[in-house]
Parts: C-alpha cells; structure tokens; sequence
C-alpha cells in the first residue's frame, strides 16, 4: 500500500517543467528497477495522446491528435509533439532505449507521414549533443534547421 507522498504514478510534461507529479528521472529510475539488469520489455507501445488508454493526459501532457507517447511497460519513454518536430524522453534513460522509441515512433507514423522533421530534443537542437546521434541511428539525417526522416 501506498504511503502518504510516495510516488504512484508517472506522469510527462513535454516541457519538463516543475509541474510534473513524477520528474521523468523517476521513472527512468523505476523503469530500470522493474527490469531484470534494466532491459528494455519486449515491445514498446505508441499511443496517441488523445487514446483513452493513455494514463498520462492533462494538464501535464497535452492531449491532442499530433502529440505522441511511446511507453515501456506503461513508463514513458518518449513524448512526440507535433507529430515528432519537438521530442522529450526522460533525463537518465539509456541511449539504446532511446533509439529503440524513436524507431518505434517512425514505425508508427510511417503509415500515414512520409516525412518527420524534428528540431527540438529536451529543449535544446536536436542537431547538437547526443540527440543528433540517437536520430542518426534511427534513420534520421541533418536537415537544417534539424533532422530529418523520409519514408520513402
């Protein structure tokens, strides 16, 4: 049972602001300890904000039809805003899991996008830090003014 103040539930905030009930570190944290030698599940699931199955909605992530979540096991591992342009994944969250999501991700749009363009990755240009390379191996290429994905 669930003491006073512990954490029960995850929740996202696409801009990681101070109003998320649980910080995204938390529950990379608690993704890590729920696996066996923090392996990643077996198939990770992309919801629409908008699906009733998503737990994760207002005021901390915004439910509307571009915005996706890609989960692991129910923990976020990725939140897409406008449909992939400003991605958020949590702080602590391993590379490979990373690119895992965001191949998830085009995996998914792909049905119905022939193109992604992301500028934005926690924040800062998705073109500097270790961002450009988790895209570089999901299939992404430069493409000023950030990377950029092509279906066909």
């Amino acid at each position: 049972m669930a003491k006073y103040g512990e954490v029960t539930s995850c929740r996202v905030s696409p801009d990681l602001s101070s109003h998320c009930r649980t910080p995204l570190s938390a529950c990379a944290k608690r993704r890590r300890i729920a696996s066996p030698e923090g392996e990643m599940g077996t198939e990770l699931v992309v919801l629409n904000a908008c699906d009733p199955a998503n737990t994760h909605g207002p005021p901390l992530l915004s439910r509307l039809p571009s915005t996706w979540l890609v989960l692991d096991r129910g923990f976020p591992l990725l939140v897409a805003a406008d449909s992939g342009t400003r991605l958020t994944s949590p702080e602590g969250t391993e590379p490979q899991s990373l690119v895992q999501a965001v191949i998830s991700l085009v995996n998914h749009l792909r049905r119905h996008r022939t193109r992604i363009n992301t500028t934005v990755w926690n924040g800062e240009a998705a073109t500097r830090g270790p961002w450009r390379r988790y895209l570089e191996e999901a299939g992404f290429y430069h493409d000023d003014p950030g990377m950029s994905w092509d279906g066909w």
